[in-house]
């Protein structure tokens, strides 16, 4: 009994969870394939703790059953799931206990998860600024193996041009990782136009004008990357707050800084509600942040969310030589 008008899909998987214990005693498999279900749902409305219990619990019965992959499987949703919740150090084991997992299986291993396990691991590496060289050939693999293998969505080959194009940046090679972004965005919107894909090269392309001080330019691309955010995860998610702080930011050099200060107070509330604790994923808000206010003469609060960018740096480990250190560095100083 419940009202169809508010019966949310959070509140089924929660009703569907409570039921699990002890109905499936005599069949495993069945048990861990809804077991991987649920937690791939609450995965996808970033309940994350909810996720782990039941991808966990998958994990342990595929194991017992000896199926590994359903084993690798789990694994790369375990990653994924310490990934989107900007926990990316713990995410690093998970993705490469899943890659031995199904460099085991080899040929009977299935190439679209092989393809987004190489994909996300390169991302979470990317995203700590470690072991890029890794990083790069895991991309180049997952291109390769894209372009001869079709059960791989366009999609899903768009996101990992797009994240070359970043390891491009870091190279210095604007130039190419401009051309890269265009061409995702050309081969993902064959399948899918204006999908929420799109934010990847879109806020690659939006990295390059602010480089060439185009912030006018900056800030549109900005405002479009937080609008499909905010279509495809609502006004109240994490990820679409942390996308209205760098619009903000953008706004805030384009010259609008009272509008970009209103813009920041509305968003970082958002920002803290919606990732766990210790989330590199919040790490750019509060850079953008510092950098609002250090514009708006308002410096002690400028100061407070630099030394907390500071302060999630160290947690992370992030390297000396890190930009976004460097960042959190200048505007306190």
């Amino acid at each position: 009994s419940f009202d169809p008008q508010t019966y949310t899909v959070a509140q089924m998987l929660d009703a569907a969870a409570a039921r699990l214990d002890g109905r499936w005693k005599d069949d495993p498999l069945t048990e861990a394939s809804i077991r991987a279900s649920l937690g791939g749902s609450y995965n996808a409305l970033f309940r994350f703790d909810q996720a782990k219990v039941q991808i966990n619990r998958a994990l342990e019965l595929y194991h017992a059953l000896g199926n590994k992959a359903g084993e690798a499987d789990m694994l790369d949703t375990l990653a994924l799931s310490a990934s989107n919740a900007g926990l990316y150090e713990d995410s690093l084991p998970l993705f490469r206990r899943a890659l031995d997992q199904l460099n085991q299986l080899g040929k009977d291993a299935d190439p679209v998860l092989v393809f987004a396990c190489k994909r996300d691991y390169a991302l979470a590496l990317n995203w700590l600024n470690r072991d890029l060289d890794t990083g790069s050939r895991l991309v180049e693999e997952a291109i390769a193996l894209a372009a001869r293998e079709p059960a791989i969505s366009r999609v899903g080959l768009a996101r990992a041009i797009s994240l070359r194009a970043d390891m491009l940046v870091k190279r210095g090679r604007q130039a190419e990782a401009e051309a890269a972004y265009q061409k995702s965005l050309e081969t993902g919107r064959r399948e899918d136009p204006g999908g929420l894909w799109e934010a990847n090269a879109i806020g690659g392309l939006t990295g390059l004008r602010s480089r060439k001080g185009n912030f006018a330019a900056a800030r549109d691309l900005a405002a479009q990357r937080y609008h499909l955010f905010l279509k495809f995860h609502g006004a109240g998610r994490g990820t679409t707050g942390v996308e209205k702080v760098n619009w903000a930011a953008f706004t805030a050099r384009a010259g609008d800084v009272d509008g970009a200060l209103a813009m920041l107070r509305e968003a970082m509330p958002v920002v803290r509600n919606g990732f766990p604790a210790g989330s590199l994923r919040t790490l750019n808000a509060l850079n953008s942040a510092a950098q609002i206010l250090n514009l708006a003469g308002r410096f002690a609060e400028a100061e407070s969310y630099a030394r907390e960018a500071l302060a999630l740096e160290d947690k992370n480990h992030l390297a000396e030589g890190d930009g976004r250190r460097a960042s959190s560095l200048w505007q306190l100083a």
